[in-house]
């Protein structure tokens, strides 16, 4: 994996994109009937965590200026 540095403010819209999305899918869970839809949401649900926990601690700790 590639390594690049990117700015505080960078970072941030990052976090709050990943934060906003993560949250408009569990406002969708909490209306959802369709179960292939629910497991979907699931899924949405697991790679934004994912994505933001290398955010918040990259594996190369690349991340940050």
């Amino acid at each position: 994996m590639k390594t690049i540095r990117i700015s505080d403010e960078t970072f941030l819209v990052l976090q709050c994109a990943v934060m906003n999305s993560m949250k408009q899918t569990n406002a969708m869970l909490e209306t959802c009937t369709s179960a292939n839809m629910k497991a979907d949401l699931e899924k949405d649900r697991i790679k934004h965590a994912t994505a933001l926990h290398e955010l918040l601690d990259p594996p190369n700790a690349g991340f940050g200026a």
